[in-house]
């Protein structure tokens, strides 16, 4: 008798998940949701119980590909997305509190942890008559609006690392690992075409220019950047560290304010684009020298 009970119960949940099956591709088109099928066995009792399930917030929100969490409605760019969801301020938030469309959270605590809450990969296109006016693939891609006759601060992108600290009100630990606010990584395997670590440009239809294209804050004579701008590799690191050719500033290119410009001896400050003159400190002398075309022209 339990071998005949057994097959019917194995009849019954293949007929079962048929059925699911067939409900879950009739929910997909209609309601273009993600679907899960949970199918639970009470063998004790020989009962057989089948559930289908959606994705539920913490609200209870069934999640689908498009939805607006909002009343009224976010008027929302004509996108072709996969998934579109769209959300306004709460209503009365408290001062400081946040929120958010999406939130990841991952807790990393083994030996070998590489974990990364969220990964994007990008295979950009490989038409052979793709141009830059034509294709533009991006990894992620942000179009914020200041728009706020006030003055609220936004950012496109923000990252803060707690260096030193367990969590949020958590304790305070000597790490010994690095933090990297922004870290990019380039493999170039070709010769050709232009590579940009980090680009900032403002647009042809701004009608101003820009504040500061790099702005290194320090929050107090403690919070301070021991270097600015670090250039750190083996041997030769490039041509030019910082290069103005293509530019020009009304006023200065560099200005020092109270710092101090120091160089080793024997290297030079050219005068002139041809590199011809330059002033130089020849250390085995104690002498700066002014030369000009291969010959010194003033010593002292």
């Amino acid at each position: 008798m339990s071998d005949v009970h057994g097959q019917a119960d194995n009849e019954t949940i293949a007929l079962l998940e048929q059925r699911i099956n067939a409900l879950e591709q009739t929910m997909a088109r209609k309601l273009r949701a993600v679907r899960w099928a949970a199918l639970s066995i009470v063998a004790a009792f020989g009962i057989v119980t089948a559930t289908v399930l959606v994705a539920q917030t913490d609200a209870g929100k069934a999640l689908f590909q498009v939805m607006d969490f909002s009343t009224p409605p976010v008027s929302a760019p004509p996108l072709d997305a996969s998934v579109r969801w769209e959300r306004r301020d709460p209503v009365n938030a408290k001062q400081g509190d946040t929120n958010a469309l999406l939130a990841l959270i991952a807790d990393a605590n083994q030996r070998n942890s590489n974990t990364w809450p969220l990964y994007i990969q990008l295979n950009a296109t490989t038409d052979p008559n793709a141009t830059v006016a034509t294709s533009g693939n991006v990894g992620a891609y942000v179009r914020a609006f200041n728009r706020s006759a006030g003055s609220p601060w936004l950012a496109a992108y923000h990252s803060e690392i707690y260096h030193g600290f367990t969590s949020l009100g958590g304790q305070q630990v000597e790490t010994n690992g690095t933090s990297i606010l922004f870290n990019g990584e380039l493999l170039s395997k070709s010769s050709h075409g232009v590579t940009i670590g980090l680009n900032l440009q403002n647009t042809p239809d701004s009608t101003g220019p820009g504040t500061y294209a790099i702005n290194i804050q320090s929050a107090n004579p403690v919070a301070t950047w021991r270097n600015g701008i670090h250039f750190d590799g083996a041997g030769t690191v490039g041509d030019v560290g910082i290069n103005f050719a293509n530019a020009h500033f009304a006023s200065l290119g560099m200005d020092l304010g109270n710092n101090s410009l120091r160089l080793n001896g024997g290297q030079r400050i050219f005068l002139d684009q041809s590199s011809a003159v330059y002033l130089t400190y020849n250390a085995q002398a104690r002498q700066v020298q002014l030369v000009k075309s291969g010959k010194t022209v003033a010593v002292w």
